[in-house]
C-alpha cells in the first residue's frame, strides 16, 4: 500500500466519509475557466483533454494526497488513544478513517492500472474525481486547509511541465532571481540604505551594522522569492488581487502561505520576515507588483523604524 504521511489535522473534523457520495451540484463545463483557480482550471484542462493517462494522473496525485491527509489523522487519533483520551471512540473513529484512506489509495491505483477516470467541476462545490463509480469529492476535511491541500496536488501533478503545456498563457517572461540577493549599501550623514533592483530599506543613525546587515538581506531575499513565485502564478494565468494579498505563517508547518487572491490561490515560500511584518506585503505590493510582471524595477524606500525592526 502506497503511504506517505506529511499532514496533521484536528480530530472529528475529518469525519466526511460520505466524500464518496455524488454532488448534488450540476457539473460546470471543463472550458468555464472565467473566476476560477488555478487548480480549478487544472481540473478543467485534464478533462477537456480527453486523455485517459493525464486524468489518470491527476487522480493518482489528488487521491493519494488526500489519503494522506486521513492517514495522518488516523495516526493523531491512535496516538491520543495511547495517551489515554477517550480511548475507545477515537480508536473505532481512527480505524474507519484509515479504511476510507485505503479505499482512496485503491481507487489511485484503479486509475493508474486503466480504469477510466472522470473529472468533473461544479460552481459551488470543490471538483470531484470518479473511479470504477465511486465519486470523491477533492475537499479538505477541513476547509481553512482546502487552498493548501490544492497547491499540494498541484505540486505533485504538475512535475516535468504539464500544467505549463496545460495552463499556459500569453504573459510577459517570468524575471530570473538569482541564487541570493546582493543588496547595495549606501551611507550619508546619520542614515544607512540597503537598495536592491529599486527595493529600498533605510536605517537610523545608530545600530549593529552586522544585524541590520543580515536583516536587510532576509527583506530583500524574501521579497524577490514572492515576487519571482507570484510571477510564476501569473504565467499559469492565476489573476493576482493586490489589495487582499496576504502571507500567512501555518501553526505546525514550515514556511508561510501566501494568498494571492479570493479564489483561493496560493504559493508556498520561506518567507517568515513578511508574514511577522505588520503591514506586509502592502507595503511592498507596488515594488511586488512592478517585479513580478517584468515591466522594470520600481523605487520603493521604507523605513526600518516604521516597519518595527528598529
Amino acid at each position: 500500500m502506497r503511504r506517505s504521511i506529511v499532514h496533521r489535522i484536528s480530530p472529528r473534523v475529518a469525519l466526511l466519509v460520505l466524500l464518496l457520495c455524488l454532488s448534488p451540484f450540476p457539473a460546470v463545463a471543463a472550458g468555464a475557466d472565467e473566476g476560477s483557480s488555478r487548480f480549478q482550471r487544472a481540473v478543467g484542462a485534464v478533462a477537456a483533454a480527453q486523455d485517459a493517462a493525464l486524468a489518470a494522473r491527476f487522480a493518482d496525485a489528488a487521491l493519494l494526497e488526500l489519503a494522506e491527509v486521513y492517514l495522518a489523522e488516523a495516526d493523531l487519533a491512535r496516538s491520543e488513544v495511547r495517551s489515554g483520551n477517550n480511548g475507545l471512540g477515537l480508536e473505532a473513529w481512527s480505524a474507519a478513517v484509515e479504511r476510507y484512506a485505503a479505499e482512496l489509495i485503491a481507487l489511485a491505483d484503479a486509475a493508474a492500472a486503466g480504469s477510466p477516470v472522470t473529472l468533473r467541476r461544479y460552481p459551488r462545490e470543490v471538483p470531484a474525481i470518479s473511479v470504477e463509480q465511486r465519486t470523491v469529492m477533492l475537499s479538505h476535511p477541513r476547509a481553512p486547509q482546502q487552498a493548501m491541500y490544492e497547491q499540494a496536488v498541484l505540486a505533485r501533478f504538475c512535475t516535468g511541465g504539464i500544467c505549463d503545456r496545460l495552463l499556459a498563457t500569453q504573459v510577459q517572461s517570468i524575471p530570473l532571481a538569482s541564487a541570493s540577493v546582493q543588496p547595495r549599501w549606501e551611507f550619508s550623514a546619520g542614515n544607512s540604505l540597503c537598495v536592491y533592483r529599486g527595493l529600498a530599506l533605510r536605517f537610523g543613525p545608530a545600530g549593529d551594522l552586522a544585524r541590520r546587515r543580515d536583516l536587510c538581506r532576509q527583506f530583500l531575499q524574501e521579497a524577490e522569492t514572492l515576487a519571482l513565485e507570484i510571477a510564476r502564478q501569473q504565467r499559469h494565468g492565476v489573476a493576482v488581487e493586490w489589495p487582499h494579498l496576504r502571507v500567512l505563517s501555518l501553526q505546525g508547518r514550515p514556511g508561510q502561505l501566501a494568498r494571492l487572491n479570493e479564489l483561493g490561490d496560493t504559493v508556498f515560500a520561506e518567507l517568515p520576515l513578511l508574514a511577522s511584518t505588520p503591514g506586509m506585503p502592502a507595503a511592498i505590493a507596488s515594488w511586488l507588483r512592478g517585479r513580478s510582471s517584468g515591466a522594470g524595477d520600481v523605487a520603493l524606500e521604507l523605513a526600518a523604524g516604521d516597519l518595527g525592526w528598529e
